[in-house]
């Protein structure tokens, strides 16, 4: 044993202090009757300090609206959400309407803030944006023109515009990579169609589908009135 240090004995342990961190949120269990005091306990350094307030919903609407307005939608996620919204009117706590509305807080919080920002119709789905188009006016105004002028054989090497040529001529010109499906929506939307030939075969003889096509006589006659048709009554 060394001089100048404490000894240790086998059977005490060495305690270290460490901060007792949550790791998972845990539900308050406070809730009151009207606005539902449920929430998210906030966690900071260690310490719990209090249940997180829900957002009020707007005040120009009330239960019996929200129903009137859920009965005349012809949206079905729409309806559940308005009905949902409805239940906390009358007094529901939020955790009573997620059951209500099959969903969980966070999906109750985020129709209150769609509700109280555009009303009935911010719960509507809506159909998202997308990337946006890679061509401008600038882009199709060039487009537009070297279309309606024309290949020129001995430039571009080809006798007829397609969409696999257009391509590379963007490239070439502006240095824009687009696939022969997105330009084909871009060509539509700017009144174009594309138009495929008809296959002909090289040894076909002029005027023989014509003569194929030809609808030839009939050869059946109309019958004679019988005799007893043509007698007086």
């Amino acid at each position: 044993m060394l001089e100048g240090h404490p000894a240790f004995l086998p059977d005490q342990e060495d305690h270290v202090s460490q901060p007792n961190y949550a790791l998972i949120p845990s539900l308050c269990s406070r809730d009151s009757d009207r606005d539902s005091q449920m929430g998210l306990t906030m966690i900071q350094c260690g310490d719990q300090q209090g249940c997180a307030m829900p957002i009020p919903l707007r005040a120009d609407f009330d239960a019996a609206e929200l129903r009137r307005q859920a009965r005349w939608s012809n949206d079905a996620a729409q309806t559940r959400r308005l009905l949902t919204l409805a239940s906390i009117y009358d007094g529901a706590s939020r955790t009573a309407a997620s059951l209500t509305g099959g969903v969980t807080l966070q999906i109750i919080r985020d129709w209150v803030v769609k509700f109280n920002t555009r009303g009935p119709g911010g719960l509507i789905d809506r159909k998202p944006p997308g990337q946006p188009s890679r061509l401008d006016d600038i882009h199709r105004a060039a487009l537009r023109a070297i279309i309606e002028s024309g290949p020129i054989p001995a430039i571009h090497g080809v006798v007829r515009w397609r969409l696999i040529d257009l391509c590379q001529w963007l490239w070439d010109e502006f240095q824009i990579s687009v696939a022969k499906p997105t330009l084909s929506r871009e060509l539509r939307m700017m009144g174009y169609r594309k138009l495929s030939a008809r296959p002909r075969h090289h040894a076909q003889r002029e005027g023989s589908i014509e003569l194929f096509k030809r609808v030839s006589p009939p050869c059946w006659t109309r019958s004679r009135a019988s005799r007893a048709s043509t007698l007086p009554m």
